[in-house]
């Protein structure tokens, strides 16, 4: 879903920046496809004027990805103090670390090059995450105490784990995070008292007014014609019930004749879902299954267990036969 497809959620926006004001950490809490990654992207301009604007993917799996990510941003918001003056060429000196403002006025200096260049850097001297986050955490607290407002933002913050929780309450107090999270995280055993840390914000369904115009831009865009207009747009908005993704999911996916001729709406409706839900639910078993019957035809010819040999390629066999019913499930969807 595109920028242009954000309608509503003028009291949520305003509610989150007020908090990021007070430099109070916010939680965006809401389930999947409703809508708490667009907030985010329609956030980032504001968010941006407010501080030290950076943004991360997710938290996990992989805490490594996460520091980089924070690394990175502050590279490019020049934030980066103590940066070594790049000799000729926009090489660094004696493996310095730096950030773009060293670079003006260098001939051939390659921004992109030199960041993969201060990366490696940075894991040279910094070889753990624990000594990574330390050293991020530093840097965004001397970001605070000079009067700034390091904004740090967590498009995905379901990875939140007992291994990197005591760093992410570090940033808590160093900087403002911003963190989109689904209900289920938090219920997870011990995480309770680091998330009370945070300001709630509640992502719901959206209203019937802005439900219809997020469908209308949606059928400008995908171009979907129906014979009966307000029958097909009536049976859309019941069945997404206000859901964006759902939305544009059945805009985009589904063809009006099909929704507008059905004379079972509920059932149409609860087919839709049940089949995705299904498939989203068998999808990763199926994936073990084949993983463990192509591992054990192994396991099998080094033992030369021939009836184990026979099954295993049974279940390969199975496995491919299966799998193209579920590649609609199996394969990412982007979830906003």
């Amino acid at each position: 879903m595109t920028d242009d497809d954000f309608v509503g959620r003028d009291a949520e926006t305003r509610a989150v920046l007020d908090n990021v004001n007070l430099k109070r950490s916010t939680m965006i809490i809401g389930g999947a496809g409703i809508g708490k990654s667009a907030l985010l992207r329609e956030l980032a301009p504001s968010l941006e004027a407010m501080g030290t604007y950076l943004p991360t993917t997710r938290v996990g799996p992989g805490f490594t990805g996460f520091l980089r990510e924070l690394f990175e941003g502050l590279w490019h918001q020049t934030a980066l103090p103590g940066a070594a003056v790049p000799a000729a060429g926009g090489r660094p000196r004696q493996g310095g670390l730096w950030h773009p403002q060293t670079l003006a006025g260098v001939p051939g200096a390659d921004a992109d090059e030199d960041l993969r260049d201060a990366l490696r850097a940075w894991g040279r001297r910094y070889p753990s995450n624990d000594l990574k986050a330390r050293w991020l955490i530093d840097r965004l607290e001397g970001i605070r105490i000079g009067g700034g407002n390091a904004i740090v933002v967590i498009d995905d913050a379901q990875g939140v784990t007992p291994g990197n929780r005591p760093w992410l309450e570090r940033l808590t107090e160093v900087a403002t995070v911003v963190a989109a999270v689904d209900p289920v995280a938090l219920a997870k055993a011990g995480s309770k008292r680091f998330w009370k840390r945070f300001a709630e914000v509640r992502l719901e369904a959206l209203g019937a007014g802005d439900a219809r115009s997020l469908l209308e831009r949606l059928i400008a865009r995908y171009r979907v014609t129906a014979d009966e207009p307000e029958t097909y747009r009536r049976r859309v908005l019941e069945l997404a019930q206000g859901n964006p993704f759902e939305l544009e999911r059945l805009v985009k996916h589904h063809s009006a004749e099909a929704l507008v001729r059905s004379r079972e709406l509920g059932h149409l409706g609860q087919g839709f879902v049940e089949r995705d839900v299904k498939q989203l639910a068998l999808a990763p078993l199926l994936t073990v299954g084949g993983a463990l019957a192509i591992a054990g035809r192994y396991v099998a010819r080094a033992q030369g267990d021939l009836d184990m040999y026979v099954l295993s390629g049974i279940g390969i066999a199975a496995f491919v036969m299966v799998r193209p019913l579920f590649r609609g499930a199996m394969r990412p969807r982007s979830r906003t």
